[in-house]
């Protein structure tokens, strides 16, 4: 447009794949406003990205480990606990555990923790393990799988640090997103959307670095 507008060429070189461009002035309309345009659009196509990742990303935890089915019945077996006769000679260590907690003994508790630990006993919280396998999947299954509970399947569903900036961040982009895609947003500038690329590529490398750190570890 500079070029036609400075006398250098008569008009704008045909583009190679689409129709002929409209008439120079009505370029030049265009022109102030497409930054939102592209802003927009990058927008709504990166953060498509970010949702699709974080779906297949899971995905690739289950097949790591042969199938959500295989992965499940590991979970199931690791969460087995024995029969209470046989816990308490394995295990004496929980009885302070299994009473009312009373004030002043919580040195007690925690060296009873502690030991129980390096024997490997299953406490309560680790029993429901097999569950949340169950739900996991359904949680990124095609049908189920929603954008608001990326934060849940990342920080619940695969353990990684709470990040509450990250959490905020990406709860804030997937609004404007929304609000973008039905319409109720018709600027948002290529330069935030840049800066929001980068956070979704920051967020997208550091849940891929947990899952190759705790997950793709072969079990049996």
């Amino acid at each position: 447009m500079k070029a036609v507008e400075n006398g250098a060429t008569q008009k704008i070189p045909n583009p190679d794949h689409f129709g002929q461009p409209g008439d120079h002035s009505r370029l030049k309309q265009i022109k102030e406003s497409y930054k939102d345009s592209l802003g927009r659009f990058m927008l709504i196509s990166t953060f498509s990205h970010f949702e699709a990742y974080v779906q297949d990303v899971v995905g690739e935890i289950f097949d790591f480990h042969g199938g959500i089915a295989a992965l499940h019945a590991l979970a199931k077996r690791r969460s087995r606990v024995e029969a209470r006769s046989e816990r308490l000679s394995k295990f004496p260590e929980i009885k302070p555990l299994s009473e009312s907690r009373k004030p002043g003994k919580q040195g007690k508790y925690q060296k009873s923790i502690e030991q129980l630990e390096i024997k490997g006993f299953v406490f309560p919280s680790q029993m429901t393990s097999a569950y949340g396998i169950k739900k996991l999947a359904e949680a990124i299954s095609r049908g189920g799988f929603r954008a608001s509970r990326i934060c849940e399947i990342v920080f619940d569903g695969l353990g990684m640090s709470y990040d509450a900036e990250m959490e905020q961040n990406i709860s804030r982009i997937r609004e404007i997103r929304n609000d973008i895609a039905h319409g109720r947003r018709r600027e948002y500038h290529l330069s935030r959307s840049i800066e929001d690329l980068k956070l979704m590529r920051k967020y997208a490398l550091t849940i891929d670095q947990h899952i190759i750190e705790y997950f793709l570890l072969i079990e049996e």
